[in-house]
């Protein structure tokens, strides 16, 4: 398991655009990772702050 912090996702700081669902984003991740044959997915996340919990799929105690 991995703790990520995004770099300008969430709430801090100013945003010209509407802020997306952080459940979007996660979706719309996960989906490019998936696409990507990547191990990793996105498996949580702290409210909007940008703060993502990922698991390694070959790490059979946190895959989904």
């Amino acid at each position: 398991m991995i703790i990520a912090f995004g770099h300008n996702i969430g709430n801090l700081g100013r945003q010209k655009k509407s802020r997306v669902l952080m459940s979007k984003l996660v979706e719309d991740i996960n989906l490019k990772l998936s696409k990507a044959d990547s191990l990793f997915s996105i498996l949580d996340y702290y409210r909007h702050t940008g703060n993502f919990i990922i698991c390694h799929h070959d790490d059979v105690s946190t895959a989904p």
